[in-house]
């Protein structure tokens, strides 16, 4: 026969009360940071006071009255906030996985830059991704028609970076091609 055991409710009280303070403390000072794993661990702690906060509803209502389907209750209804949470959180995560293009950025746009600058004929091989939410890496083919020297390579490059301040990217590389050059990567971007 099942014969279930009476919790300590004081002691749960005090285990509840120093477990919302401490997860609370942690929570609250990482609540101003905007980083993916910043974010990810602020959830995962403010879902720890919510279990600590279950613990202390249980065992201050367990002193004064027999309610032992409470905590039962409670813990379904925080697994559903944390499954509710890890569902709309886990496309952003899965964006960053997956390399995609940073939404903030328009590709086309920079593109179009791109080929107004002095001598640029072309692009290919451009590609845009993000390894975080501030960090992008940007890798781009420019194809020149002829120029005067190392000087103009450097200004079309130093160009390009300018394009791209502001944009996040921690990253960036920028190959020159000439017109007469064959590029095995060649499918025109314009």
């Amino acid at each position: 026969m099942i014969e279930p055991k009476y919790t300590d409710a004081n002691g749960m009280l005090i285990f509840a009360i120093i477990g919302v303070a401490v997860n609370g403390v942690a929570a609250l000072r990482l609540k101003k940071h905007e980083s993916m794993n910043e974010k990810v661990l602020s959830w995962h702690l403010i879902e720890d006071v919510m279990g600590w906060v279950a613990i202390l509803i249980t065992s201050s209502s367990s002193m004064f009255w027999d309610i032992h389907v409470l905590d039962p209750i409670l813990s379904l209804a925080i697994a559903a906030f944390i499954l509710w949470n890890v569902v709309t959180r886990l496309r952003e995560t899965m964006y960053v996985f997956l390399q995609g293009a940073p939404q903030e950025v328009d590709l086309g746009e920079l593109k179009e830059n791109i080929l107004g600058i002095e001598h640029v004929t072309s692009t290919h091989h451009t590609h845009l991704w993000t390894l975080n939410e501030e960090n992008q890496v940007f890798m781009i083919h420019v194809t020149v028609d002829r120029l005067s020297g190392i000087p103009d390579i450097i200004r079309i490059k130093n160009r390009i970076k300018e394009l791209l301040r502001g944009k996040h990217v921690s990253h960036a590389t920028i190959d020159i091609e000439f017109e007469d050059e064959a590029c095995y990567m060649e499918s025109p971007d314009h």
